[in-house]
């Protein structure tokens, strides 16, 4: 499926092209409202939990963080944070999920300054300093029975999207991470109708093909999140091809 995935992204780079075809749509759940993109806030290393740093956050100062942190070189690091790829990543679902032609999209704006959103329930495993929301997003919770009926009356959205993501690293080859690392993204898909049912909730997994150095579990960021960029447009792409295919 990972193949399956870049070889649509390539043929759409490639040719322009702006719909994914055949399957059905989301026509009688239209508009659909994105209401939650967030994502874990500490990018640690595959199978493991939250780096040192979180675990010392509160008894380090500035000095011994820094050296946790990086080398003698600003882009070189072994700890990484998901603030402004969570951003990214919203934006590249956005375009990937509006230009495949699965559906017709709320502006971002007119969910976020609603009433009904502002008034929703925040999702308690989500509401702490492990998670990252992008821009502007709430903690809104999936179990919030009233919250879909409410954002449609205000707003007519016929459908609520909530997206979690999951960016971790991945050694690819070498001992004790000294050799070449991947990127990987976990994203789980759930929507919700007005009516309160989930009509759609699905997990797709993807990691980098290609790789980067990574030595003493130093590695350049600017490269590492360059793997992330790829991947989460495959797995976005793969999530706009499953969904217009899918038998719900």
């Amino acid at each position: 499926m990972k193949y399956f995935a870049v070889l649509i992204a390539a043929f759409c780079l490639l040719t322009g092209c702006a719909t994914i075809r055949g399957g059905r749509d989301l026509s009688s759940y239209s508009p659909v409202s994105i209401v939650s993109v967030v994502s874990n806030y500490d990018i640690n290393w595959d199978g493991e939990g939250p780096s040192l740093e979180r675990s010392l956050a509160t008894n380090t100062g500035a000095f011994v963080k820094r050296a946790l942190r990086r080398d003698d070189r600003e882009t070189r690091v072994r700890i990484s944070k998901a603030g402004d790829l969570i951003n990214e990543a919203d934006l590249i679902l956005r375009g990937i999920a509006a230009d495949s032609g699965i559906a017709v999209f709320t502006g971002k704006d007119d969910v976020i300054s609603s009433q009904a959103y502002a008034a929703a329930k925040i999702n308690p495993r989500q509401d702490n300093e492990d998670t990252a929301a992008a821009e502007g997003y709430r903690f809104v919770y999936f179990r919030d029975k009233d919250f879909p009926g409410n954002l449609a009356r205000e707003t007519g959205a016929g459908s609520i999207m909530f997206v979690t993501f999951s960016f971790t690293k991945i050694v690819a080859s070498g001992v004790a991470r000294n050799g070449t690392m991947r990127a990987k993204a976990d994203m789980n898909i759930r929507i919700i109708s007005a009516q309160g049912k989930t009509i759609f909730n699905r997990s797709f997994n993807l990691t980098s093909g290609e790789k980067i150095p990574v030595s003493g579990g130093y590695y350049e960021e600017p490269d590492l999140m360059r793997l992330f960029h790829s991947v989460i447009n495959d797995v976005c792409y793969e999530f706009a091809a499953q969904f217009k295919s899918a038998k719900w």
